[in-house]
Parts: structure tokens; sequence; C-alpha cells
């Protein structure tokens, strides 16, 4: 029952998600979850863009793990906006993605994820800043970058 309430609450998120599922043709690849949070994430064939919606992200082929988790953070005021989520942080959001993609603002990469709708996703999914870089904030320990149960650099690893 909390299941399908948590579905209706987010109904708008979810129609455009699964419009843009069919559209799209994007193809299941895995669930990210975070406290009691999940995502499931669908891929596209090609594309330089991403898309939180409720349940649903859709990411395109390049984007790594730091980036899904980045989108289960926006899964979280997804769940707690339903309805108002698509005009709050969705609007925000994509015109920011989209004018700096333009290069229009002038702004970059760190501009980008620093302001207050990013930044929020990026707390919420455990996603940190490291040494000018976005990395998963259980890669951080004492100071130093590493992977869990291992002892090499992350920088091994895809880092989004």
């Amino acid at each position: 029952m909390k299941n399908l309430l948590l579905w209706l609450w987010q109904t708008p998120q979810h129609l455009l998600a699964l419009l843009l599922l069919f559209v799209t043709r994007a193809r299941y690849s895995r669930a990210v979850e975070k406290d009691g949070v999940s995502t499931r994430i669908y891929r596209l064939k090609s594309g330089r863009w991403g898309i939180s919606l409720g349940l649903y992200t859709i990411l395109g082929p390049d984007f790594g793990i730091v980036t899904e988790f980045h989108e289960l953070g926006h899964s979280f005021d997804s769940r707690r906006m339903g309805p108002f989520y698509l005009i709050v942080v969705g609007f925000l959001s994509a015109v920011k993605a989209n004018l700096i993609g333009a290069r229009m603002l002038g702004r970059g990469y760190e501009w980008y994820y620093t302001r207050w709708v990013e930044a929020r996703a990026d707390r919420q999914g455990g996603v940190a800043w490291f040494n000018g870089r976005r990395v998963l904030a259980e890669w951080v320990r004492d100071g130093a970058l590493f992977m869990p149960g291992e002892c090499r650099l992350a920088r091994k690893w895809e880092i989004a």
C-alpha cells in the first residue's frame, strides 16, 4: 500500500518518466538504493543528458556511479515534494543545465553542482567534493580517496 501511495504522490514524474522511456527506448541497467530510497537506472544508447523522475532515472551511457547517486538524491526530493517536484527542482535543474550546456551562462561544472538544487541532490545521494571533483562520500577516508575494501586510490575507478 505504501508503494502505491508513493507512486500516486509522484504521478506527474512517473508519467513523464514512462513517456520518456517509451520515446527514448532506454534500457534498464540497475537499481541504486540509499536510506530506503531506490531509483531504477535506465541507460540511453547515446546522449549526454540525464533526468531523475521519481522512481526512474534516465542517463546517457557515459555517466558514472557518482551521477547515479546524485540522481538518487533528486529522488529524495521527489518523494518529499510529490507533484511540486517538477516545478521546484525539475524546472530549475533543467534550465541551469541547458543554459550551461549551451554556454549561455559562461559557467561550468563546479558552479552548476554548487547551486542549491544540485548541491542538495549531491548531499542526499552521498556525493561529496574531494580535491575539486565529485566522488561518493564513502570513498573519502582520513583525507584520502579510497574505494571501500581497497587500498588503491579511487582514480583507478570511474569518477563522474
